[in-house]
Formats: C-alpha cells, structure tokens, sequence
C-alpha cells in the first residue's frame, strides 16, 4: 500500500493567499496615495483673496469680467457642488501674458464671461499672477449672487 500524497494547495487556500495579497496591495496603494497627497486637491483657496498676502500661493475659480492687455478683471467664485460655483462681490485682477499655460481650451477661451480655475501668486498690487489657467466655462454653471 502506498502513502497517499498530499496536495500543499487547494483551492480554498490558493483563494485565501489571493485575497490577502489583494489586501496588502490595496493597503499599500491608499497609503502611497495618502502620503503624496494625491487624495484630494482642493479645488480653490479656502482663504478669502483679500486676506492674502503677497506671494502667497492661490487657486482661484473665477469669471472673468473684463480683459486688458495683460490680464482680466474678475469676479470670485465660491464652490457649491462639483459643477455649480456662486458669484461673490470679490473683484480680483488677474496679471496673465500669451506664455501662461491654458489647459482645458486655449487663448481664445479667455474672454469675457468666460469661467476658469487659475493657479497663481498674490502680487505685490494684491493681484493674482497666473501661472496656469484651466477653463471651465462650459463645465461649469455660475449661479447668480447671493
């Protein structure tokens, strides 16, 4: 009579070792995530603009009102979901030139009633010069104000 052999493996133990490597992985990928801040970018600064202070970095979400030579008066908008943003009374000047990136659309996009999320210093004349500018408008629905 010959030993019968045993298997190492079964399914269920094969099943078990896939769903604990599955684990370890997930784990491992929420704390890359979390560690290198990729959770959740804030789409705006919190702060009031008025409140900060030259060369203080920005992120604003705005509707430009006017343009210039170089830039756009501007209006500030607060965030009221993913896709609707309020007009506060906060005007702001924003200082762009024909090198700032534009992402989401092109030069042709900044223009009047136009809506973008703008990345920036707060300059020393308490402007906002832009360093990137990604538009919205079509994406976004400005509410009237409050």
């Amino acid at each position: 009579m010959q030993p019968t052999a045993r298997k190492p493996f079964t399914t269920p133990w094969i099943a078990l070792t896939l769903a604990v490597l599955v684990l370890i992985a997930g784990a491992a990928l929420y704390v890359t995530c979390r560690s290198s801040g990729m959770q959740r970018a804030a789409a705006a600064t919190e702060a009031p603009f008025a409140s900060l202070n030259p060369g203080d970095a920005a992120k604003l979400v705005l509707r430009l009102d006017s343009l210039t030579a170089d830039g756009a008066d501007a209006t500030n908008l607060q965030k009221e979901s993913e896709t609707k943003y309020r007009c506060t009374p906060e005007k702001i000047y924003v200082a762009f030139s024909a090198t700032t990136p534009i992402v989401m659309g092109n030069h042709e996009d900044i223009r009047p009633a136009a809506v973008a999320h703008v990345t920036g210093v707060v300059g020393k004349n308490h402007e906002l010069a832009a360093e990137k500018i990604v538009v919205l408008t079509g994406y976004v629905q400005v509410l009237p104000c409050k």
